[in-house]
């Protein structure tokens, strides 16, 4: 039987390497939610993808995506994500395409979470 369960944690006031202690290295996925590289209220200068052939490059705000990546490239990058907090989830199989957790109801998002192999759930809020 499929395991029913995956581990949530919140985490307040850490940065993100001080999260790497409760991932499980042999589970291979990292799905990290709503990663806001600048502040909304920010403009700054950056290259963004305008679609998948073309990019723009000047001034934008409020850029908000989700990143999926291995556990191990997380552990890598992790460094770099010290100054934001994030939501991530771990899991043993990617997340498919068509699944955006924020329009999930909020008491069926762990069973979605579960059918498609998620272990772990961390919040970790920046103050």
């Amino acid at each position: 039987m499929p395991n029913q369960h995956h581990e949530s944690i919140y985490i307040h006031s850490a940065v993100v390497t001080d999260l790497i202690q409760f991932l499980d290295k042999s589970v291979p996925y990292v799905w990290l939610l709503g990663h806001m590289p600048n502040p909304a209220v920010r403009w700054w200068d950056t290259s963004v993808p305008i679609n998948k052939d073309s990019s723009f490059s000047g001034k934008v705000r409020n850029v908000i995506y989700d990143l999926q990546m291995s556990t191990s490239e997380f552990i890598k990058v992790s460094p770099n994500l010290n100054d934001y907090g994030l939501v991530l989830i771990q899991s043993n199989k990617p997340m498919p395409d068509t699944l955006e957790l924020d329009r999930v109801p909020e008491n069926q998002q762990d069973s979605v979470l579960i059918k498609n192999g998620a272990t772990l759930k961390i919040f970790c809020h920046k103050q």
